[in-house]
């Protein structure tokens, strides 16, 4: 039963209000329990007898997020009912979840929950509303939150995401002006792939941001290459991140988004956090990050050479969270880096680098033992690994452009891969749909190769 359980490492867990009734002969047990991220794991044991009544457990945190104004979601689930999704969110101390309307083929679901609001009946710290997940198994997915009415269509082209014969018209830039005129944001789900028109849209500015985790290992599988990649061409592009639950096997949390929230929680204040790029993505570690005192998502000006001093931190305890590294990444490249050889909870790193020009800095920390969360056997996946990433925090340094022409040049090749399916592959009704479509791919290549300042324009 999706939303009633959970399991992990082989174990079934129930999820369960604080205060719930069990009906156990009597005998010893052992019980374990689990609060997301931020508590520790609690084992009792204890024993039922005719005057046993009620056994009392204690949860401990590790560290308390919300409390500094860093808020946690999970910005990408399917299939839970809205009273699912407000358990699930507290059991895994959650301030968000979407519940994303999706098609698949010709099995539609989720859009019956959609209201375009935050459900009423979750306190005003338990955010769960339905977006919209955009699907099309060339072009990619997109996450439209913060809409009012849902995009259509949900998806499109042929299958798994559309259906036998279906057309490969509207791009998903439609989408994602759609959303936009409806004050929505738009997110790459499962950065990067699929991602036929991954580098188009974020060319012409019509991605908000990118789900930086969600399957697998980042660290170990380009994803984070390619995300340097567009960060060098000049576009700016916070992090997110979901876990794309459809399965009882993965945990609502488990790979999350902290936003930093301006004020009282509130969905607004957390989209414009999101937009704003003042946020971190994670499985578990805390991250942190300030370059000359200023926080994730800040634009800081500066002169050629001079000097800026980074600070980053990592909490996590090791026993949960294997963390065996804290880094400093500047225009895609480590400038420090220390390890956590003693398997301690908390590691910081301090670094100063001259900056000649424009640049941004972010922080990471990562290692390599899988946790048993986002594990299916049947895709072969068999966990996924303690992660964070931080989004950038950029410096302007004399008005010079962040712009690789290298990383350009290999982004120009994948937008003619674009050109070239969207002209010979492409199934469109008219002409001037697949006239359309190659033109506004065009204008993307365009962008990319005149050179600084061109990209990120809608």
């Amino acid at each position: 039963m999706l939303g009633g359980d959970v399991r992990i490492d082989g174990k079934t867990y129930a999820y369960v209000a604080a205060e719930f009734i069990a009906d156990l002969p009597m005998g010893t047990y052992t019980i374990e329990a689990r609060k997301g991220t931020e508590f520790y794991p609690t084992f009792k044991n204890f024993e039922v007898t005719e005057e046993t009544a009620v056994v009392d457990i204690e949860m401990n945190r590790w560290v308390n997020l919300a409390a500094t104004g860093w808020y946690a979601g999970d910005t990408h689930t399917h299939f839970l009912s809205e009273g699912n999704a407000l358990k699930e969110l507290r059991a895994e101390d959650l301030n968000v979840v979407y519940v994303l309307a999706a098609k698949w083929g010709e099995l539609i679901t989720d859009v019956d929950g959609f209201t375009g609001q935050p459900s009423p009946r979750g306190a005003e710290s338990e955010i769960v509303v339905y977006n919209q997940e955009a699907r099309h198994n060339w072009l990619g997915h997109t996450i439209l939150h913060g809409i009012d009415e849902l995009v259509f269509p949900l998806s499109w082209g042929g299958p798994a995401e559309g259906v036998l014969g279906g057309y490969d018209y509207p791009p998903m830039a439609s989408q994602a002006d759609a959303a936009h005129a409806q004050g929505g944001l738009v997110t790459w789900a499962h950065f990067p792939d699929p991602g036929g028109e991954l580098a188009v849209d974020i060319g012409l500015g019509k991605i908000d941001t990118v789900d930086l985790f969600t399957w697998g290992d980042a660290f170990n599988n380009r994803t984070l290459d390619i995300y340097y990649g567009f960060l060098n061409t000049g576009s700016r592009l916070p992090v997110t991140a979901g876990t794309d639950k459809m399965l009882n096997v993965q945990v609502v949390g488990s790979v999350k988004t902290y936003a930093k929230v301006d004020g009282s929680f509130t969905y607004d204040r957390w989209l414009e956090a999101l937009e704003s790029g003042r946020t971190f993505v994670s499985t578990g570690p805390i991250i942190k990050l300030r370059v000359n005192g200023e926080p994730i998502g800040a634009t800081l000006e500066a002169s050629p050479g001079e000097l800026v001093a980074i600070e980053a931190e990592v909490l996590a305890p090791y026993s949960e969270y294997p963390v065996e590294k804290l880094e400093i990444i500047q225009g895609g490249e480590v400038i420090a880096v220390v390890a956590n050889k003693s398997k301690d909870l908390h590691l910081t790193l301090e670094a100063q680098v001259a900056v000649e020009g424009s640049t941004w800095i972010a922080a990471r920390a990562n290692g390599s033992e899988l946790l048993p969360m986002q594990a299916w056997s049947v895709s072969g996946t068999l966990g996924i690994p303690p992660m964070a990433h931080t989004s950038p925090v950029y410096i302007n340094v004399a008005g010079m452009p962040i712009w690789d022409e290298t990383v350009a040049a290999a982004i120009v090749a994948s937008v003619d891969s674009a050109i070239n399916w969207a002209t010979n592959e492409a199934k469109f009704k008219t002409r001037k749909q697949r006239e359309e479509v190659i033109a506004l791919f065009r204008k993307a290549r365009a962008n990319y190769t005149q050179g600084p300042g061109s990209t990120s324009e809608q």
